[in-house]
């Protein structure tokens, strides 16, 4: 199943995570990191079908700006910069409830 396909599918369960888990303002890597504690087994069906983490967390990522409104969240103008999974700075988007 295609990563933005299962996140419509899963979104009342994906507003729970933001509601619940996540702080006022977030950022994507924040949102992946709940994202794949909270389906872990789907997580990692897709980091085995997908080339690479890199293209699984872009999915994940473009799946939230999709689904934003349905979130009841809205995208910062600046990225803001935050560790990766593997410990690297980088940019990415910041997000408000």
């Amino acid at each position: 199943m295609a990563i933005e396909k299962f996140i419509k599918e899963k979104s009342s369960d994906i507003k729970v995570v933001i509601i619940d888990q996540l702080d006022e303002t977030f950022n994507s890597h924040q949102f992946i990191e709940s994202f794949a504690k909270k389906f872990e087994s789907d997580y990692i069906k897709f980091l085995s079908k997908y080339d690479s983490h890199k293209t699984v967390h872009s999915h994940i990522a473009l799946g939230l700006a999709k689904c934003a409104d349905e979130f009841g969240i809205t995208k910062s103008i600046n990225d803001v910069v935050s560790r990766s999974v593997f410990g690297n700075d980088v940019p990415n988007k910041q997000w408000k409830k």
